[in-house]
């Protein structure tokens, strides 16, 4: 199956085998950057956007080091705010996490997260997920 358009995906995610299955599946639908930490997730965000570069998606844990997949969740979105006018459209961010619980779940949707998606990760779920994010038909 062939997609309409090449997505262009950061994979943020500290455990090497996560990060390597997610890259996996999500290679299916795109070019993936990946890093170990929230803190370069933030860093490969603020990077892309100098670059006049923005990703499709971006995957990011919840328990990383340096900084949490919320607190990344949070920053990204403050300085899509800063930087884009009304007609922009932000990223989409999927949160990954092996603790899925009520109080994760609605953080995440408070900080404007698009997706959730509790461990292990399926690769059909992520498929159905990026057609409800309209990244794929």
């Amino acid at each position: 199956m062939t997609y309409k358009q090449t997505l262009k995906i950061l994979i943020a995610e500290d455990d090497e085998e996560s990060l390597l299955l997610l890259e996996n599946y999500f290679s299916e639908f795109g070019k993936c950057d990946m890093v170990k930490s929230g803190k370069e997730a933030y860093q490969a965000f603020l990077k892309a956007i100098e670059d006049d570069f923005s990703y499709d998606l971006i995957s990011l844990d919840i328990n990383m080091p340096e900084m949490n997949g919320h607190e990344v969740l949070k920053k990204i979105r403050q300085k899509e705010k800063k930087i884009q006018d009304k007609d922009s459209i932000a990223c989409k961010i999927m949160m990954t996490t092996a603790s899925v619980d009520a109080d994760n779940f609605i953080k995440a949707m408070k900080d404007n997260c698009d997706a959730y998606i509790g461990k292990p990760v399926r690769k059909n779920f992520i498929k159905q997920k990026l057609k409800e994010l309209n990244l794929i038909s």
